[in-house]
């Protein structure tokens, strides 16, 4: 998502923006925003590769003038929180992961407003193409299981 073609329909069904999450030491973790300029030199904690959030990221840093200095990748969510915790790095992560984890010697912070960036999740279909039963039973059963904290 967001996906540009005429001959396509988007709908979205999770949005949430991306914040910083470093331990509660940091000397980040007074601050009300974070620039990506500030992280430019920071140690970062990752998805592994092959998760759209992975190359997200690096995506987003590039965008900003810089590679990310990678210091780990995981596949598990809650592992990158815990060596935030122990200060092995820096994580750029979904604000609707900070609803669901266990926040202590973790601060989360949003990024500058010249920083922003969106996780999304949606479904792409054809616009002039009447779906399917199934197609139509999928997006509901898709609508239906998504949690209402992934969306912020």
């Amino acid at each position: 998502m967001p996906v540009e073609d005429d001959s396509l329909k988007t709908t979205a069904y999770v949005a949430s923006d991306f914040v910083v999450f470093i331990s509660s030491d940091h000397r980040f973790a007074n601050k009300n925003q974070v620039t990506m300029k500030q992280l430019k030199r920071e140690p970062f904690i990752l998805f592994s590769e092959g998760f759209t959030l992975h190359d997200s990221v690096i995506a987003h840093c590039h965008r900003h003038g810089f590679a990310p200095n990678i210091s780990f990748e995981t596949s598990q969510w809650d592992l990158m929180v815990e060596l935030i915790a122990l200060k092995m790095g820096i994580a750029l992560l979904p604000k609707s992961i900070a609803k669901m984890m266990h926040r202590e010697h973790v601060t989360v912070l949003p990024l500058s407003e010249d920083a922003k960036f969106q996780w999304e999740i949606g479904m792409v279909t054809k616009q002039k193409k009447t779906p399917s039963f199934a197609a139509k039973a999928f997006e509901e059963v898709a609508q239906s299981l998504i949690p209402q904290h992934l969306t912020s």
